[in-house]
């Protein structure tokens, strides 16, 4: 009887042993799956992240050659041209003047008021040469 028991144990143990082995394998190949399926994700995942860069690339491109048409359609660079040319040449025509009356120191309130008219001005030229 206790020999029976004895290969009854061993075919318990050798079964048990092959279903653990099994399981370990299941196991294994579920990880070697899974890892491949992450790899697969993550290498699907870079090539729509390039894609979609290209994609956008191609419509700022495409978009900035869009409003530069529009523009010289427009006559716009002619335009700044001209304003720019006008610009010189009303500088030009007031760095010739000449002065008529002698000239007089500004007292330091006349000098602050200049200044707060010549920043006003430059702001409204830089305004109207960021429209153009």
């Amino acid at each position: 009887m206790v020999n029976g028991w004895e290969e009854t144990g061993m075919d318990i143990q050798s079964r048990a042993e092959r279903s653990i082995q099994r399981q370990q394998e299941d196991q294994q190949d579920a990880v070697e799956d899974r890892a491949e399926e992450v790899q697969d994700s993550f290498e699907n995942a870079m090539e729509d992240w390039e894609e979609n860069d290209q994609t956008f690339e191609d419509e700022v491109v495409a978009a900035q050659e869009n409003a530069h048409e529009q523009a010289e359609a427009a006559g716009i660079p002619e335009d700044v041209e001209a304003l720019g040319n006008d610009i010189g040449a009303q500088f030009e025509a007031w760095g010739s003047m000449r002065r008529v009356a002698p000239v007089q120191s500004l007292s330091s309130q006349d000098k602050r008021s200049v200044q707060r008219l010549l920043n006003k001005l430059e702001r409204q030229i830089d305004g109207v040469l960021a429209t153009i």
